[in-house]
């Protein structure tokens, strides 16, 4: 008997991750951006979305201007994106008498960044920041990166309710219809999912999860109806937290082009709320208050480019032209001042969005040779991803219609190569933007798992990777095979290094982990280091470290889903030009 009940409870602890996810994780939407939304005309050129429509989108805070993450979701204003590449803002909790376990599970709205997430049982809440990005009462936590002791008793208390509830139905409901309907026949699967998500909407009607899994069924079909899009998003609107969810539902009205007047409205209102946001204080001059203060500032750059969309559309001259003005008044100020201006990562989805959207406005003014001079700055940018040619095949069009020879388009379209050595990535995921800081490390004798002890001396005379992670955090995982990759690439070389820290605690657990796993790479292991540098850290990040010993560059996350090549490439190619001054 007692047998039997040891074996239920290994059951059900093994299903606590979705357990804790229908009680508390609402399920993360599709990133807004373009490329990522099927019937965004934009999508073909660009192919990557690295910026969310919504800089605030369930209140995650921009990355650099990066999606918020982009990845995933949008910027958790706890988290930093694409946070970790933000991939899972997933709850990691400890039941006693248990190891350190781990599980995946596909995640509703995932988009091109990902379609699982993992989740941990550990000894702590290692990433509080994505507890608080949460907005649940029930996980409201103090500052810090460990959790209080009074966070901590918040989720032992809920532990016993996690145990006994069941698994929200709205996901098995799902598991065994994906089982059911293979990608093979994506058309019939795109058909049948529209129908069985209204069912579930129906039979749960306040369940959020029946809602996103509903999202992305009305996504997946590239409808237009204005009034199952307002069905949708006006529910999960009702369903999700304040200002988490309106920009998103914006993006999805005016790429539609339904409702799009709604659409403008919610996204004037969500704007004066993103600008009322208070500055953060930089003071404490800490790492993570330099990263802060540059994800602040890209806090509205998606909002905005989705409203003056919606304002083209609606044929508000005026108003696009101001909306469009303040965008090009935040790259030229705040981008620069925050962001490192390489243009392999400026390029794609931030400078060309302006391009975009003055030759959409100048188009709709019957302006077309402002709108060909605005679109030839875009294609003809060496720097601009155009592996699906949407915007090229658009310009295209409107030279035709000018008028324009095919002598004369293939001078106005030629474009320059690629300098020598510049990383030509992934197709269809640019290169995330990196916060440019000027922080110098500071002094050190932090342990390493081979048995020395590194020192700042360590870091001089020659440029350093550093990747911060820790074996609790489940979505570091996926990215340790590319750092092995890197390491195995440039472990004989005296110039560059790449050297990870961890935030582990127990040196045998980690050294277990890294041997389990076959990685060589180098390891330093020290909270205190960490919490030194960053009092409240976020773990998946990079720091570019240059031949003094300081921080350069600093980013969250962009490893192409788990496609080394690129990884490496960009790395390189970083670590060759750390030094190199620039504008």
């Amino acid at each position: 008997m007692g047998g039997a009940k040891s074996q239920a409870r290994i059951k059900t602890l093994r299903r606590l991750p979705r357990l804790v996810r229908s009680k508390l994780d609402p399920p993360a939407p599709a990133l807004p951006g373009a490329g990522d939304h099927p019937l965004d005309h934009g999508c073909s050129d660009s192919g990557a979305a690295q910026i969310p429509m919504d800089a605030n989108a369930f209140n995650l805070r921009p990355p650099p201007p990066v999606m918020a993450q982009a990845r995933n979701e949008t910027q958790l204003q706890g988290c930093h994106n694409a946070a970790f590449d933000c991939p899972d803002y997933d709850l990691v909790i400890r039941v006693r008498g248990h190891g350190l376990e781990g599980s995946k599970m596909p995640r509703p709205g995932a988009g091109r960044l990902g379609g699982f997430r993992h989740r941990i049982l550990s000894e702590k809440i290692e990433n509080c920041r994505e507890i608080r990005a949460l907005r649940r009462p029930d996980l409201e936590l103090v500052p810090g990166h460990n959790c209080s002791m009074h966070g901590w008793l918040r989720i032992v208390l809920l532990a016993p309710a996690l145990l006994s509830a069941q698994v929200d139905p709205v996901f098995e409901a799902y598991d065994a219809w994906n089982r059911q309907h293979p990608m093979s026949d994506f058309q019939a699967r795109t058909q049948s999912f529209l129908e069985v998500s209204a069912d579930w909407v129906a039979k749960w009607p306040d369940n959020r999860s029946a809602w996103m899994w509903r999202r992305d069924a009305v996504l997946q079909s590239m409808s237009h109806s204005a009034e199952l899009w307002k069905q949708v998003d006006e529910k999960l609107i009702a369903l999700s937290p304040p200002h988490t969810f309106a920009s998103l539902a914006a993006y999805d009205w005016v790429t539609a082009k339904v409702n799009v007047k709604d659409a403008e409205a919610l996204l004037v209102s969500e704007i004066a709320w993103q600008d009322a946001q208070p500055k953060p204080d930089t003071t404490s001059g800490t790492l993570d208050r330099l990263i802060d203060e540059a994800n602040w500032s890209s806090r509205s750059f998606g909002s905005l480019q989705t409203l003056a969309s919606a304002q083209i559309q609606l044929k508000e001259f005026k108003e696009a032209r101001a909306t469009i003005a303040r965008i090009q008044t935040w790259l030229e100020g705040d981008f620069v001042r925050y962001y490192d201006q390489d243009p392999l990562e400026t390029v794609p989805d931030y400078q060309s969005k302006f391009y975009i959207l003055s030759a959409e406005l100048a188009q709709a003014e019957r302006r077309n040779v402002d709108a060909l001079a605005f679109y030839r700055s875009l294609i003809t940018n060496p720097w601009y991803r155009r592996e699906y040619g949407g915007y090229v095949q658009q310009t295209l069009a409107l030279w035709t219609q000018t008028g324009g020879t095919e002598d004369g388009w293939n001078e106005f379209s030629k474009v320059e190569p690629l300098p020598p050595g510049a990383p030509a990535g992934n197709p269809g995921i640019s290169f995330l933007p990196w916060v440019k800081v000027d922080y110098k490390l500071p002094e050190m004798e932090v342990p390493g798992m081979d048995s020395r002890t590194w020192t700042l001396k360590d870091f001089e005379g020659r440029k350093t990777l550093v990747y911060l992670w820790s074996t609790l955090c489940g979505s570091c995982w996926q990215h340790l095979p590319d750092i092995q990759a890197l390491y195995d690439r440039i472990k004989d070389r005296r110039d560059i290094q790449i050297v990870t820290l961890s935030a582990d605690e127990d040196p045998a657990k980690l050294a277990a982990f890294v041997k389990e796993k076959g990685y060589t790479f180098p390891v330093m292991m020290s909270k205190p280091y960490t919490e030194k540098i960053l009092p409240k850290f976020m773990l998946g990040q990079q720091w570019m470290v240059d031949s003094t010993g300081s921080i350069r560059l600093q980013r969250t996350s962009n490893f192409f889903g788990g496609r080394p090549q690129a990884f490496i490439d960009e790395s390189l190619y970083k670590l060759a030009t750390l030094e190199t001054p620039r504008p």
